[in-house]
């Protein structure tokens, strides 16, 4: 009895052991407690960490850059979160992207891991960028690979004035980083920093990239964010203010009218024209996983990354043909539609999701599932039970642009199982980008403040042949207008020029434009195609922008008083009547009303009258109902 009792602790204990490594949960990694450009110390990590599972298992050698050792080999789950660029008491920083991606990792293999820091701002005035969240797999001549990084957003200029400035600009979900508001120069390229503002007013740098800082020239380039790689992904400084960028390379700013901090990331945001209505751009994100997700602009606050362990009978990843005809899901061990280990699966037992993400294919379907052993669907073996890969045949409605995405989960809790009789969560779902078999896709269009020039951008380099050669002409274009009060003199641009993917289109109209005509670009058919010769679709959801109302800029030189007018007030009363408030000779008190045409070209005074003979100076002048005004006034 003495040899049985003392060998039952020893088994209990190895038997409990052996269930904690097992039973993984999810590891949360935060920014535990640091602000500003420089990230957590030991004893920070220490301290945010010692009650959870990551206590005593991550390690600082360089400040704010967490090291931990995977425990064991396998599939892990990221979700990762760009910080959030600084913002005021109007308007919100630029919030940071989100990515998921599944990656396999081996036993020991140490991540290097940076939480990006939100950046620093106040009350009002320009604000830092968001820093981007970084994890690598460290190598010992420190070339560290990148597995997933979440761009950060962009800090806020202050103000706002037509087209920009306003809340920040997210962090991105593409590798490319965002340009700063009204200022075009992009640093580097694809995974360096960004560029600076020295040719757009001389005001703040780019924000870090994996490679490299942000670009310094300009007379407050200094405030750059750093790269991971060159710098340790330092936030930019704040020359005054207190406006620093965020840990994870953030760009800086000062607190006069400098514009934005840029958002760190894959790629640095670019920096903003000098000025308080500009906002920094947001960070590029990467991902190297399967069954990825990348979302621009979802966190709000610092950054964070979470990395679960795929415990049991889990979806390991889906690939789809580069015709759309099928995609593959690969499973973690044999599937089978029975917890015996017994019954072939079927198209009952998943479910497909489909999401168009603005794309133009408008609908995906399971036509059937089989085995993977031939590429038509009609020769295809049926399945039997036991296969770790099935064949998805599809059906789509529409031609896809690569945007569109779909996943495949479990139908319910019962309906796959492993041998063992272990049955997949309905959480275990796999996601791919259904493939572009459409030529490059319009993602955005922006038109100048003049309406004279409107820049779009494509998804993908644009050739004017089939062969992945030949410059785009402005007779590869269509242009039309729909509402408000200028027309189009011509439906094909009068010029065009190129940088990268964004084409700048010239164009002019007849009238004053009211800012409610719609431009909508397209291209023509069979003139636009990508490298691998698919022709871009005349199907579009980004190819739309108004115009700016133009008219006060035109009908300026109206004059309505011309021997004296000071403190004037005008308000709107209705679609198009307005009344005017001001000091007319001997600071006498006037109102005058005016009506001006819909087309903006006429402004027509109808009524004056002087209400008071006396000092009327410094007026507000507010209207409180629909034919009720209220004066106030120093006399």
């Amino acid at each position: 009895m003495k040899r049985i009792n003392y060998i039952l602790p020893i088994f209990l204990g190895l038997l409990s052991a052996s269930s904690f490594i097992s039973a993984q949960t999810t590891y949360e990694f935060t920014h535990a407690g640091a602000t500003g450009r420089t990230g957590p110390t030991q004893a920070q990590i220490n301290s945010a960490y010692a009650s959870t599972n990551l206590n005593n298992a991550v390690t600082i050698n360089t400040q704010g850059i967490q090291e931990w050792t995977v425990p064991t080999g396998g599939l892990y789950k990221f979700t990762v979160y760009g910080a959030q660029g600084a913002g005021t008491n109007t308007y919100t920083g630029g919030k940071g992207a989100k990515i998921y991606g599944e990656i396999t990792l081996n036993a020991n293999d140490v991540l290097l891991i940076v939480v990006g820091q939100q950046g620093l701002g106040s009350s009002s005035g320009a604000t830092g960028g968001g820093g981007g969240t970084y994890v690598a797999k460290k190598v010992a001549n420190g070339n560290h690979i990148p597995l997933i990084i979440a761009g950060g957003g962009g800090g806020v200029g202050g103000s706002q004035s037509g087209n920009f400035g306003g809340n920040g600009n997210p962090g991105l979900a593409t590798e490319a980083a965002g340009a700063g508001d009204n200022c075009t120069n992009n640093g580097d390229g694809v995974s360096h920093g960004g560029g600076n503002s020295s040719s757009c007013g001389s005001g703040a740098g780019g924000g870090g990239g994996w490679q490299s800082d942000g670009k310094s020239g300009g007379s407050w380039g200094g405030q750059r964010g750093y790269g991971f790689l060159s710098g340790n992904s330092l936030g930019g400084t704040s020359s005054s203010g207190n406006r620093e960028g965020g840990f994870g390379g953030g760009a800086g700013t000062h607190s006069n009218n400098t514009g934005g901090g840029a958002g760190g990331g894959y790629s640095g945001g670019g920096a903003p024209y000098h000025g308080g209505q500009y906002n920094g751009g947001g960070g590029g994100s990467y991902n190297s996983g399967s069954n990825k997700t990348n979302t621009e602009g979802q966190r709000e606050g610092h950054g964070l990354v979470s990395i679960e362990p795929c415990a049991g009978f889990c979806m390991e990843g889906l690939s789809v043909a580069n015709d759309n005809s099928y995609a593959d899901l690969t499973l973690s061990a044999g599937g089978y539609s029975a917890n015996n280990g017994s019954g072939a699966l079927a198209t009952s037992d998943f479910t497909l999701t489909f999401n168009r993400n603005s794309g133009v294919a408008t609908n995906a379907t399971i036509s059937s599932v089989k085995k993977n052993n031939n590429t038509s669907e009609g020769s295809a073996g049926a399945l039997t039970g036991g296969e770790t890969v099935v064949r998805f045949f599809l059906n789509l409605t529409g031609v896809p642009v690569g945007l569109e995405r779909i996943s495949i989960a479990p139908a319910n809790s019962t309906s796959l199982y492993n041998s063992s009789g272990t049955a997949m969560a309905t959480t275990s779902a796999a996601g791919a980008n259904l493939k572009d078999q459409n030529g490059p896709y319009i993602t955005s269009s922006l038109v100048n403040a003049a309406n004279s020039q409107v820049s779009i951008t494509f998804s993908e380099a644009a050739y004017s042949t089939n062969g992945g050669s030949g410059s785009l002409a402005t007779s590869d274009f269509s242009l039309a207008i729909s509402g408000g009060a200028a027309t189009l003199n011509s439906a094909t641009p009068t010029s065009i020029s190129q940088s990268s993917n964004t084409f700048t289109l010239g164009f002019s109209v007849s009238g004053t434009a009211n800012g409610l005509e719609v431009l909508t670009v397209s291209p023509v058919a069979n003139s636009i195609y990508d490298a691998s010769g698919n022709p871009s679709t005349a199907l579009q959801n980004n190819n739309t922008t108004n115009l700016y109302d133009r008219r006060l800029a035109q009908n300026s030189n109206l004059e309505h008083d011309v021997n004296y007018s000071l403190y004037n007030n005008l308000i709107q009363m209705d679609e198009d009547s307005y009344v005017l408030s001001y000091s007319g000779s001997s600071t006498d008190g006037y109102l005058q009303t005016f009506t001006v045409s819909k087309d903006g070209n006429t402004m027509t005074q109808v009524l004056e009258k002087e209400w008071a003979n006396n000092d009327v100076k410094r007026q507000s002048f507010i209207r409180m109902s629909e034919d009720l005004y209220l004066m106030a006034y120093y006399g």
